[in-house]
């Protein structure tokens, strides 16, 4: 299945449309866009922000002004 066939959801009244990059990452999810870094991460979406260490976990999240901070160790068991 390529990309062009997921570019799109149609209920019978209504459509929504979706966009991916080149990486197949949801760049664009019903007009909400949504912002990948270089390691494929989701840095930006519709208002929220991610941040992330430079191991590649999560560090932080903000939502409508509002920051997380994410904090674990080797041992923590998800």
């Amino acid at each position: 299945m390529s990309l062009s066939d997921r570019s799109a959801w149609v209920d019978g009244t209504c459509v929504v449309n979706y966009g991916w990059d080149d990486a197949s990452n949801l760049v664009d999810n019903a007009g909400t866009t949504q912002v990948f870094n270089e390691r494929n991460q989701l840095v930006d979406s519709g208002g929220s922000s991610r941040t992330y260490t430079a191991r590649g976990t999560l560090s932080s999240s903000t939502t409508d002004g509002v920051t997380s901070t994410v904090s674990c160790n080797t041992f923590d068991i998800w």
